[in-house]
């Protein structure tokens, strides 16, 4: 598409950016020859449209903030009582370089600076004005004249604005937005959420990645920490901070206040209390050297947090069994056991490759009395996972005589060898259909199991 020669008294040199509502050009005011500006023209051209009160609001808020040192400035606006494509609702700003490409080649200091200069012009706008931006990214942030300053109002909440977000719609910045601002952002309070993405934006900053990864980032996390990818003697206080700033409950995180004192004591450790420490190259040898066992231990992760997915699954799968069965009210009820505890020496796999890594097995054990030789319902689910991925569902149920092996079982039933890698779609299908199986035995068993305490009556 060709760009139109002007709109309104500007005229365009070159298209900046263009999102949904909006396009930006670079202009220059008709017959000047005044420095370019940066020319926001909207789309919309329907005054009761939700773009165009978008703007409205976007236009309140910057006149309302007027000349805060963090705010980039309106120059001009218009907004036509009457919208066509001659007469487009439009605002002029000074044309500004983006935080990322300001910061590319920063230190660490300079970003947690600038990060910092955001945190503080948010809390003035929160504690002023009573406004939460809501769409805080490193694309809507700016360098001009060696200020770092907050832009692109479009999503602004205003205290006193109508309601324009429709309930259940998701908003806020792609990959920046937290959870709530997904789920519901009508009913989501925008600080907390400001605090999330600009802690998302300070990992984007640190790094250089295009995106930052969802959802909260833990200390520790491996290839996503700080300290691993931007070696620094203060990047283990931002990944803690990082971490805090992006928990999934609004209410636990820091407020935008805390956030930048925060920021702001990290800058001011003495060189004292932080020594200037520079191992990136020590890092990049120590990385090549270990290559093989950091991702070994990177593929351990994985796969036991896959295995962690198939516990919670089959510990979903069995409560029905276990809350039918505790209406039983017998004197022997469920017991559990963990990682590397074995309570039934048969469930183990015979011949599996590897070396173990996990093994897990809780076990509903019923029964009218606690004794050697005691008739006992006992219906065992668990797995072990080994150092190949692979993942072997454990699942038995019987009607047993306690501690009595070699006495005849009145029933067994025990799920047959399977085998599939712990992170696979295979691995989530055998542990259904052995759920499934045992959704069929255990009522088998039950009536075995009363049957065998009648005879014993008789």
């Amino acid at each position: 598409m060709s760009l139109p020669a002007r709109v309104g008294p500007w005229e365009i040199l070159e298209e900046l950016g263009s999102g949904g509502n909006a396009i930006v050009y670079l202009a220059r005011r008709i017959g000047s020859q005044d420095k370019p500006i940066a020319l926001k023209v909207l789309n919309s051209r329907n005054i009761e449209s939700e773009p165009y009160l978008r703007f409205v609001n976007e236009v309140k808020a910057l006149r309302r903030v007027g000349d805060d040192p963090g705010v980039l400035p309106v120059l001009d606006v218009e907004l036509p009582e009457r919208l066509n494509r001659r007469s487009p609702a439009w605002l002029t700003m000074p044309r500004a370089n983006r935080i990322d490409n300001a910061l590319a080649d920063a230190s660490v200091e300079e970003i947690v600076a600038a990060v910092r200069t955001v945190a503080e012009t948010l809390v003035r706008l929160k504690v002023e004005h009573g406004i939460g931006h809501r769409d805080i990214k490193p694309g809507n942030l700016y360098e001009l004249d060696g200020a770092y300053l907050v832009g692109d109002f479009g999503l602004v909440a205003l205290p006193d604005a109508a309601t324009l977000t429709v309930q259940g719609k998701a908003m806020g910045p792609t990959y920046f937005a937290p959870y709530e601002m997904r789920l519901n952002a009508a009913t989501a309070d925008p600080h907390p959420a400001d605090v999330y993405s600009l802690a998302k934006t300070l990992w984007v900053l640190m790094t250089t990645e295009r995106y930052p990864p969802d959802g909260h980032q833990v200390v520790g996390t491996v290839g996503r920490s700080l300290v691993e990818l931007r070696p620094h003697a203060g990047a283990s206080e931002l990944d803690q901070l990082i971490d805090r700033a992006t928990v999934a409950r609004p209410e636990a995180r820091p407020t935008m206040e805390q956030f930048a004192r925060d920021l702001r004591i990290w800058s001011e450790v003495s060189p004292m209390e932080r020594p200037p420490l520079d191992v990136s190259g020590a890092v990049a040898r120590f990385r090549a050297a270990a290559a093989e066992q950091i991702g070994q231990q990177e593929e351990r992760i994985r796969f036991e947090q896959a295995a962690n997915r198939i516990k919670e699954r089959i510990i979903e799968g069995t409560r029905p069994f276990d809350n039918a069965l505790g209406e039983l009210r017998a004197p022997r009820s469920k017991y559990r056991a963990t990682y590397d505890e074995r309570i039934d020496a048969t469930l183990t796999v015979s011949g599996a490759p590897g070396v173990q890594w996990m093994r897990w097995v809780e076990t509903t054990l019923v029964g009218a009395e606690e004794r050697v030789g005691a008739l006992a319902l006992r219906i065992a689910r668990g797995f072990e996972l080994y150092s190949t991925g692979m993942l072997y569902p454990l699942f038995r149920v019987e009607v047993t005589y306690e501690g009595l092996s070699s006495a005849p079982r009145p029933y067994l039933w025990q799920l047959g060898l399977l085998e599939a890698s712990a992170d696979s779609l295979e691995c989530e299908r055998n542990v259904d259909r052995a759920l499934a199986e045992m959704g069929e035995a255990v009522p088998i068993a039950l009536d075995a199991f009363i049957a065998a305490l009648e005879k014993q009556g008789g």
